[in-house]
């Protein structure tokens, strides 16, 4: 809840990013929201479209589930990259291969450091890095 939360919201400061586009697969699983279950697969995608086009990635071509995203996002490399084009600032010292849980909550920490100075940015989605590392 708290990635998709973020990442929605990421994406509305974003709008113009990109256009949709349906990949392969459904990805809904079990999930407990006020929507129908075309309208999340429309939440999830336009997300997804979003991140790729955003060229943060090493995807050929558009992920085809948030879940795909999980490991890129908890390592925080990929995260701090959205935070620096959404942010418009460099974000410095992220580790590029993190090995450790260390320096995953380091890269994330300095990623939602860089969007909690951003006048734009809603701070009730700018939690604690181990919120976002555990993806519970």
């Amino acid at each position: 809840d708290v990635i998709w939360g973020l990442l929605a919201y990421l994406r509305e400061l974003n709008p113009n990013a990109c256009r949709l586009h349906e990949p392969t697969g459904n990805s809904l699983g079990q999930i407990n929201l006020p929507y129908s279950r075309k309208e999340v697969r429309y939440l999830e995608l336009s997300v997804l479209n979003w991140i790729y086009s955003m060229n943060v990635h090493a995807f050929e071509s558009v992920p085809d589930s948030l879940h795909d995203l999980e490991e890129p996002l908890r390592k925080g490399v990929m995260f701090c990259k959205l935070a620096s084009k959404v942010a418009h600032t460099k974000i410095k010292g992220v580790f590029q291969n993190p090995k450790t849980e260390g320096t995953c909550l380091s890269n994330i920490r300095k990623g939602l450091e860089a969007l909690r100075k951003d006048p734009d940015m809603s701070q009730k989605y700018i939690l604690d890095e181990r919120a976002l590392y555990s993806t519970d």
